[in-house]
């Protein structure tokens, strides 16, 4: 009985730890006010643009000309999105860059442009030469690897209210990254930035849209995953309050797919020969998500998928 004991305790111990090490470092600088983070798996997106025909190496080659910046040394980006209804931008970007070789010391001043110490939350680091969101761009390093940059106020308020969590921090933190690109969406703390900055939101709504706003009450998060080389293509599982409002959400997702089925032709219309030929993927795309969307209800989660078209990227 004590050798089955100590062999669950064990066990257990190792799940946790394991749990631990796949949680992005950036899940514990997000605060609870942050309403929404986008993460990018550089390498697997680079493959599969240069699949579809997209010169990422110019880009590549571009950076490290004009700004001594190899691409190629960062394997995942993050975007956190800070919503001040105060500042003068409202919307209030953070990045974080994740390094492959350890060297995120010698990248930073390349970053942001410059090399001037200062102090953000307590701790050190570079402010840019520039301005992000009219506000002075400002670094740091979380370790070795890690790289966190972005609009000052934004940046200090990750540094010193991130670790005391939230439910994008959470819900970030168990997403699985390893797609193309991951956005992960956190209603209520979007919800209340959009209140403090308009007011009473359900006056606003015009009644054409008041079915896709009450639905949108229901979510709770969305966590998106788009993968280009894959089946599925995209992903998206909501998360409802109750399994009545998930009924609602996969309703008003059917609707804006129908909607979007109606208007499409004739946005293509109107648009003609305009559009380039890099376009073409992202009208595909579309055609795709109002063509092949699914949608499951399952208690209170909604999970979408759209099925990667054929002709995609030819």
């Amino acid at each position: 009985m004590r050798r089955l004991f100590l062999s669950a305790v064990i066990g257990l111990t190792a799940l946790a730890i394991s749990t631990a090490a796949d949680k992005p470092v950036e899940a514990d600088h997000i605060p609870a006010s942050f309403p929404g983070a986008v993460s990018v798996d550089g390498e697997r997106l680079r493959k599969n643009l240069s699949t579809l025909g997209v010169d990422v190496k110019k880009a590549f080659a571009e950076a490290k000309d004009k700004k001594n910046i190899d691409l190629e040394n960062f394997s995942r980006v993050t975007l956190l999105l800070s919503l001040d209804a105060k500042a003068k931008e409202p919307v209030l970007p953070v990045f974080c860059l994740t390094t492959k070789d350890g060297n995120a010391k010698a990248e930073l001043p390349k970053i942001v442009e410059g090399d001037t110490e200062t102090t953000i939350a307590g701790k050190k680091g570079l402010k840019g030469k520039g301005k992000i969101a009219s506000e002075d761009l400002v670094g740091t390093l979380l370790n070795d690897k890690t790289i966190l940059f972005g609009a000052e106020s934004a940046l200090a308020k990750a540094l010193s209210e991130g670790a005391k969590g939230g439910e994008l921090s959470t819900d970030f933190g168990k997403a699985d990254l390893k797609h193309d690109v991951v956005v992960v969406l956190a209603m209520k703390p979007l919800l209340a930035a959009l209140k403090e900055k308009f007011g009473d939101l359900d006056k606003l709504i015009p009644p054409a849209a008041e079915s896709f706003w009450e639905a949108a009450k229901e979510m709770e998060a969305l966590t998106l995953s788009i993968d280009l080389a894959e089946d599925t293509l995209l992903k998206g599982i909501v998360r409802a309050k109750n399994a009545e409002g998930a009924e609602k959400v996969k309703e008003s997702l059917q609707g804006a797919v129908a909607l979007g089925s109606i208007a499409l032709p004739q946005i293509k219309q109107q648009m003609g020969g305009q559009l380039p030929p890099e376009a073409k993927p992202v009208i595909v795309a579309v055609e795709a998500i109002l063509k092949t969307s699914k949608f499951k209800v399952d208690g209170s989660n909604v999970t979408w998928t759209v099925a990667r078209p054929k002709d995609f990227g030819k």
